[in-house]
């Protein structure tokens, strides 16, 4: 079980997750900087990313509550199994804290990897469907409206 932070408010983060590879939050003081993990919610209090931090940049203030970029190393989509990532978690836990412990191993096989963690020599060959899927998926747009051109 590992200690995560509890974010809220997934559909404000969704573009910078999947694009930029990065979140920013605002946090109280230097509290919570040192957590590997970051668990995103999103409506109804349902889990929507896990998030492994890379590095959390802070930004300079007089006060104590602080803008933090947080530079991803790996983002895990949990939208597509939601049902069954809910019966693993505490949700009431979830609901009430800003972290909590969680089976982190459990929630990255049941979600799906949108960035980082890849081991590219245990993949199969990409094809061109599931890359424009997985970049219709990024962008946000639709598969259709994607188009792959290869140069040899």
């Amino acid at each position: 079980m590992d200690l995560i932070k509890i974010v809220r408010n997934a559909p404000r983060h969704f573009q910078t997750i999947t694009s930029s590879r990065e979140i920013h939050i605002d946090m109280e003081g230097y509290a919570g900087l040192s957590h590997k993990y970051i668990l995103v919610l999103g409506d109804n209090e349902i889990p929507q990313w896990l998030l492994t931090v890379e590095s959390y940049v802070v930004a300079p203030s007089h006060e104590d509550r602080r803008s933090v970029k947080v530079i991803l190393e790996r983002a895990v989509s949990l939208w597509e199994a939601w049902p069954k990532i809910v019966q693993t978690l505490n949700m009431q836990e979830l609901r009430m804290k800003n972290e909590s412990h969680v089976d982190v191993d459990a929630l990255i096989k049941l979600g799906v990897d949108v960035c980082g963690g890849d081991d590219v020599s245990a993949q199969e060959p990409l094809t061109a469907v599931a890359a424009a899927e997985r970049l219709a998926w990024t962008y946000g747009v639709k598969p259709e409206n994607v188009k792959i051109s290869i140069s040899l």
